[in-house]
């Protein structure tokens, strides 16, 4: 069941998004976790199309949601692509089931201990712009209400996306859809930096990027950047700015 005022201060924030510049990765990572706050669930993630209407993965909640959603999109096939295409939700609570439909997709997935996905279109006045990919590890459909939340924290993310079209910002939208991409190649090589130098596995390294991310308020692009260009530093197991005297987080 949806968590009402969760999903009333979802919409209270996109609301205020709307009426000021942000940065479509910024918009899109806030409905990853309104996705997840709300709706009570383990994982989301989102991919939007390019001009020639492949499906590109650019957010996702973690490092396997990033997996499963990058394979969706490589495969061409799944929950995501397939509410992309209809305009319609794509509900599944047992994916064990559609073993033969997206076998690639639903071995990957299980392995990761992810049972149940939804995919929500993205779409306004019949125009598709991508979809959303909802993940869950226990198996069982999604409520109504968890669909029906789903669909409209999607239209309001799509709105301010296509609002920014509209006004003629079409250039501006590329080329921050373009940065969301290249965050994705910082990021990993963020996270490949930090995993060998910690000795830490993929997901691990990500938590290690993430968690600063949050506990210093700092875009986890530009985290990763840190990492890279030497700003921020491994310091006993954690993350710490180049000139700071304490240990962060």
């Amino acid at each position: 069941m949806p968590n009402q005022q969760d999903l009333n201060d979802v919409l209270i924030d996109f609301v205020r998004t709307l009426i000021r510049s942000h940065e479509v990765e910024d918009v899109l990572r806030r409905l990853m976790d309104g996705v997840v706050n709300v709706l009570g669930v383990w994982g989301a993630g989102v991919s939007l199309a390019d001009d020639k209407g492949q499906l590109r993965f650019v957010s996702a909640t973690d490092d396997v949601v990033e997996r499963l959603q990058a394979l969706e999109d490589d495969v061409d096939r799944g929950p995501c692509r397939e509410a992309y295409d209809s305009g319609f939700p794509v509900v599944v609570g047992d994916l064990q089931a559609l073993a033969d439909r997206w076998p690639r997709l639903v071995n990957q997935a299980t392995a990761a201990g992810v049972n149940a996905v939804m995919g929500v279109p993205m779409s306004v006045d019949g125009e598709a712009i991508g979809a959303l990919n909802v993940y869950e590890k226990r198996s069982g459909d999604f409520s109504d209400e968890q669909v029906a939340a789903a669909q409209v924290l999607a239209d309001v993310a799509t709105g301010y996306i296509v609002n920014v079209r509209d006004l003629g910002r079409a250039t501006e939208l590329a080329a921050q859809l373009q940065h969301a991409l290249d965050s994705r190649v910082l990021i990993e090589q963020a996270k490949g930096f930090l995993s060998a130098t910690l000795g830490l596995d993929v997901d691990m390294a990500f938590e290690l990027l993430r968690t600063y991310s949050r506990s210093n308020r700092i875009n986890i692009h530009d985290v990763a950047a840190g990492v890279i260009d030497g700003t921020l530093q491994v310091h006993e197991g954690a993350l710490r700015g180049a000139d700071e005297r304490d240990l962060t987080p």
